[in-house]
């Protein structure tokens, strides 16, 4: 294939976005190499989006409307839906590329890395002007270290959510871990390729920080803890996990993240070790508490560590034989949020949150399902079939 006619498909997600999505398509529009696709999803706002969407007239510029609000990840599916090129990737209604030559320089690092999974790179950061203000450093590190300090970050991703993959991956594992579970889009933890081949280049994307970040609200906060929680238990169950003498000491553990000295202590694999995660999910528990952090998410670290302490237990049954009509994947978190505030969150997850069992007990019919619900909250505890 010739580099020229690759066709970059870029997915925006935008909910009430007047303010900045302008300045973000324009840099779109601007860039000098011009095959590319924008795929704009308007998650039902109800500012002006629509009409600053409208103003540019660029055929290459494709619009769809949701008719209600879904959240960004299942924005990003619908746009998904629709891409067409032979490489993908992310552009947020507020943010920018750095430069009108931002995508040459993509194009640059595909044709030197032509057999590479996708790419990754460093972020600037810029205020509500514009106005130029940091760097974020992606951690380049292998695999071991890289893992460890997923671990040491409560799992944050230490490569951002910035990144271009090819399609086939966008398709696989991008729709599975990322957009779907909300988990880090590279790790395949239980796969035969645990970590996808992805590759540093230079930066090409601009970060926009200010006071009304989403990420400051209590629903904000949910859903950028509730997708590292099923990212750690992804990583336990792979037996991809830390010693337990690690967490149990607050003391050793807040020391070895400050210092960095974690990056000397070895990974435990290949076996599982329920002491270790209820200790590093009773440091979390704090640190969340200390924070302020919503109650809902204190109530999930609880039932997922009465989970891990009462596996295999069969004094307690919880019974499920009817499916709410709600059901939530790692996508819906705000969803599942908005829901727990208002009151209208089904019965069965505030009752796995909350209450005193040790197993749950279901129809075969309804395993799957189950399963699902169990993903969810992240917990580990065993299904029994009636």
């Amino acid at each position: 294939m010739k580099n020229e006619s690759i066709l970059f498909s870029i997915l925006m997600p935008v909910y009430n976005g007047e303010k900045y999505i302008g300045k973000s398509i324009a840099s779109v529009i601007e860039q000098t190499y011009e095959n590319w696709e924008l795929i704009i999803v308007d998650d039902a706002s109800t500012d002006g989006t629509a009409n600053i969407i409208s103003s540019f007239s660029d055929k290459r510029i494709h619009y769809i409307r949701l008719q209600h609000n879904a959240d960004q990840l299942n924005a990003l599916l619908e746009a998904g839906k629709r891409a067409s090129g032979q490489y993908i990737m992310f552009l947020h209604s507020d943010d920018t590329f750095t430069d009108n030559r931002a995508l040459e320089r993509i194009l640059r690092a595909i044709s030197i890395h032509s057999k590479k999974d996708g790419f990754y790179a460093d972020i600037p950061t810029m205020d509500e002007d514009g106005k130029s203000i940091g760097l974020l450093k992606a951690d380049n590190s292998k695999y071991n270290r890289l893992i460890k300090r997923i671990i040491f970050s409560y799992a944050g991703n230490p490569r951002f959510d910035v990144f271009v993959v090819r399609k086939s991956i966008f398709d696989g594992p991008v729709k599975i871990n990322y957009l779907t579970d909300n988990t880090i889009y590279y790790l395949n933890c239980l796969s035969e390729k645990p970590i996808l081949d992805i590759k540093k280049i230079e930066p090409w994307y601009r970060y926009r920080l200010y006071k009304g970040n989403y990420i400051n609200s209590d629903i904000g906060k949910f859903v950028a803890t509730n997708g590292p929680f099923r990212t750690i238990k992804r990583l336990y169950d792979a037996q991809l996990f830390m010693p337990s003498w690690v967490f149990k000491s607050r003391f050793v553990f807040r020391l070895l993240r400050k210092t960095g000295l974690w990056r000397f202590i070895p990974l435990k694999k290949n076996k599982k070790d329920p002491e270790a995660l209820d200790a590093y999910l009773a440091n979390w528990f704090i640190d969340l508490k200390n924070n302020s952090y919503p109650d809902i998410l204190l109530k999930q670290i609880t039932a997922i560590r009465q989970s891990i302490s009462t596996l295999h237990n069969r004094a307690k049954p919880y019974e499920i034989f009817k499916i709410p009509d709600k059901i939530y994947d790692g996508k819906d978190a705000r969803s599942f949020y908005k829901d727990y505030i208002s009151g209208n969150l089904p019965k069965i997850y505030l009752d796995l949150l909350d209450k005193d069992y040790d197993h749950i007990v279901t129809t075969q019919e309804l395993v799957t399902t189950v399963e699902r619900i169990k993903k969810f909250i992240c917990l580990d505890t065993d299904i029994i079939i009636k």
